[in-house]
């Protein structure tokens, strides 16, 4: 049975953006996803299968290749403040859009425009309920929805590929804490990011 064939809904919102600029992720965009934890990446480099969890639950968030400096640093910065545990960003796995969306033909997961507050270029994946029951076929039971969401897990972890070390993201913008001038605007090298 595909995994396509067993989830419920379709994925007609992807193409009602929430914003009207930049609005609809594209096929061919790129997309970064920033890794928090070094314990999701195996020492090769890719992602664990642990690391794409959030696909089934709040959705995945990234940020799309148009975001500037200050969308990645006010992220980092949020994610390492609200945190009870000390927190540094690890690395940035880097994808194309149509990459997730789409597996052997067929859907894989929604790539969504989410714009947040300071972060226009905001995007979510967001994978699609495995059905109860179906019309095509004998009703799903639990074990077989719970084989298909880790075969759906597998798969992206494979799609993903390499993550980029933070030091080696956009000139190691990244590399350590956010400092006092990123939060007031300032970039790396002195300048004053545009507004």
């Amino acid at each position: 049975m595909a995994l396509d064939a067993v989830q419920n809904g379709g994925f007609d919102c992807e193409w009602c953006p929430a914003s009207k600029e930049p609005g609809v992720v594209s096929d061919a965009e790129t997309l970064h996803f920033l890794l928090f934890d070094p314990q999701q990446v195996f020492e090769d480099g890719t992602l664990r299968p642990s690391a794409m969890n959030q696909v089934d639950l709040a959705g995945i968030s990234t940020l799309r290749e148009a975001a500037g400096d200050d969308e990645f640093v006010l992220t980092v910065r949020q994610m390492t403040e609200n945190s009870e545990a000390e927190r540094r960003l690890h690395g940035v796995a880097q994808f194309i859009a149509a990459t997730v969306r789409y597996h052997d033909g067929q859907r894989l997961v929604g790539v969504y425009d989410t714009p947040l507050k300071g972060k226009p270029h905001h995007a979510d994946l967001i994978a699609p309920i495995i059905a109860r029951n179906v019309e095509i076929g004998p009703p799903v039971s639990k074990g077989r929805r719970e084989t298909l969401r880790k075969k759906r897990l597998r798969c992206l972890n494979e799609k993903l590929g390499m993550v980029v070390l933070a030091s080696e993201f956009r000139s190691g913008l990244l590399a350590g804490p956010p400092s006092v001038e990123h939060s007031k605007g300032k970039l790396p090298g002195g300048g004053i990011k545009d507004h």
